[in-house]
């Protein structure tokens, strides 16, 4: 007897005994979706065949299977475990109904365990079946686990994110519907990433972004809003206090023109920073991203502009598929929610990378 014959002595017991019938782990992972539906399966199999007749039956049960297996080997859920912070409950609150709603499918917590462990972890299981990546964070910890997945060129990875974080820009801009509903039901698309690539001698590095990466006063109100006090009031305070910090700095583009900025933020969303509206026609599909400049100005312009932006928002903002420029002097600089510092000299190239990320949202 082979392994087929095996697989199909369910079909062959009689017909009261099958509801009741365990079966083997592997089994179980495979034929989860038809033993949940008995009755429906009893009775289209009385009506495809006679009693016992095991070849129709067993084709029914694929049919079955192939209509309902999930798209995704196991689902990794990536979070702070810190018991401080809400992502830890926010995983166990969604292992808990996926495990409910898609049985079949494993749902594997993977906690992280110290800065930049998120990428690691979303390397390791990119290398290998049809993962589905979530990344119960906020943007910092969401563009850790697409850097890991990229890390991995020919990964079947899918990512997707629950907000967790502070601003969550990408989630703000991108959801469409509650992430367990994506899970079962959302197609799986591919989006844009931004590249930032940094060239000085030894020191040649890069990094993507799912969502944007600003220079000057993107950072620095980063930095400002996680250092204060949380809530919308609280916020606009922390970045005034930003704005009387700030320091312009001088890029040199490609074309040798020369400019003194505020702010340089290049972006694939239209909105940043929970409240600001920096762009009206932004996309992550287009092979572009929207280039929104702030030449140095007086620290009362600046704050018109910030207010500009967190109530009508900037307007029309150019689109490029590629920008690039030497800076001339040590800059601050964050891709999503990570923060970096880029030396003085150094060479910036941020391109967009086309259809680059699995995505459901």
């Amino acid at each position: 007897m082979n392994a087929l014959d095996v697989l199909r002595e369910f079909c062959n017991l009689p017909v009261e005994h099958r509801v009741h019938l365990p079966t083997t782990n592997p089994t179980e992972s495979i034929f989860v979706t038809v033993r949940q539906r008995p009755r429906l399966n009893l009775e289209v199999c009385d009506d495809l065949a006679p009693q016992g007749n095991a070849p129709a039956m067993f084709a029914y049960a694929l049919v079955m299977v192939d209509k309902y297996r999930s798209r995704f080997d196991r689902i990794v859920l990536i979070y702070n475990p810190s018991p401080a912070k809400v992502p830890m409950y926010l995983a166990q609150e969604l292992h808990e109904t996926l495990s409910k709603r898609l049985p079949a499918v494993p749902v594997l917590d993977r906690p992280t365990q110290y800065a930049g462990h998120a990428r690691k972890i979303a390397r390791e299981e990119a290398q290998f079946g049809d993962p589905l990546l979530v990344s119960i964070s906020g943007d910092g910890g969401f563009n850790e686990v697409v850097n890991g997945v990229l890390d991995i060129p020919t990964s079947n990875a899918v990512c997707a994110v629950m907000p967790g974080g502070n601003a969550n820009d990408h989630h703000r801009n991108t959801n469409s519907r509650p992430l367990v509903e994506a899970i079962l039901h959302a197609p799986i698309k591919n989006i844009d990433l931004l590249r930032l690539t940094v060239s000085n001698g030894p020191e040649d590095w890069s990094r993507l972004a799912h969502s944007y990466i600003g220079f000057g006063l993107t950072p620095l109100m980063a930095i400002g809003i996680e250092a204060g006090r949380k809530g919308a009031l609280h916020e606009l305070i922390s970045v005034a206090r930003t704005i009387r910090g700030l320091r312009p700095f001088t890029i040199v583009r490609s074309d040798g023109a020369r400019a003194t900025m505020d702010s340089l933020v290049l972006a694939n969303i239209s909105g940043m920073a929970k409240y600001g509206k920096i762009s009206e026609s932004s996309g992550l599909v287009d092979g572009k991203f929207e280039v929104v400049m702030l030449p140095h100005a007086s620290k009362w312009r600046i704050a018109l502009m910030t207010l500009r932006a967190v109530t009508i928002g900037l307007g029309e903002q150019p689109s490029v598929s590629s920008y690039a420029f030497w800076l001339q002097q040590t800059t601050p600089v964050q891709a999503d929610g990570e923060l970096m510092q880029i030396s003085f000299g150094s060479k910036v190239v941020v391109d967009s990378v086309p259809n680059s990320l699995r995505v459901i949202s």
